[in-house]
């Protein structure tokens, strides 16, 4: 099958590898498409284009989690490991959508010809087949296009920030000034 990934220097290939195998808590899902985040993946490029310097200061918990390693199993395994970390590619992706190729022995309430909206970093990726959780897999209601069911991860962030901000539907949440210039753009372009 072929995946999407991206190695330390920010470089993005498409890659022949093995096709995952299914969990016993989860499904395969055929991916029919999958949403490239403008926001999370320029992020990640970015990032990725840092000197380890930088990293390490955008990242000091995992920093910590270096320090911890190296005086638990000593210097020598954690820089090799950290060596091996920073050598290997890395799935990109976290929304998807397709259908349910095979379930997992513990899996209820999916059954292989499924519509599936998927989501999750490290699962959702950018890959034809991809190995999901059940708890990260929702079902796509009839006449909902896989196309749009592709963004759920997306606009569920999005819900959750309206969500926090306890703004009702219909309710206006831009600052008034805002509006005023907003509309008045809008009536000059009619």
């Amino acid at each position: 099958m072929k995946q999407v990934l991206q190695d330390r220097t920010g470089a993005t290939v498409v890659r022949s590898v093995p096709s995952p195998p299914c969990p016993p808590g989860g499904v395969l899902v055929r991916n029919e498409f999958s949403v490239i985040s403008a926001g999370t993946e320029r992020a990640r490029l970015e990032l990725s284009r840092k000197s380890l310097i930088a990293k390490a200061m955008e990242r000091p918990d995992i920093v910590r989690q270096v320090v911890k390693r190296a005086q638990n199993e000593g210097l020598r395994s954690t820089t090799l490991a950290v060596r091996r970390q920073l050598a290997a590619e890395t799935a990109v992706g976290y929304s998807s959508a397709g259908l349910v190729i095979e379930v997992g022995r513990r899996v209820a309430g999916l059954d292989v010809g499924d519509r599936v909206a998927c989501c999750g970093g490290g699962h959702a990726n950018h890959a034809e087949v991809v190995a999901m959780p059940r708890n990260m897999v929702a079902k796509v209601p009839a006449g909902v296009p896989l196309v749009a069911a592709a963004m759920s991860t997306i606009a569920s962030i999005a819900l959750h920030g309206i969500r926090l901000g306890n703004v009702e539907l219909g309710q206006r949440v831009c600052l008034p000034d805002l509006d005023r210039r907003w509309r008045r753009g809008l009536r000059a372009r009619h």
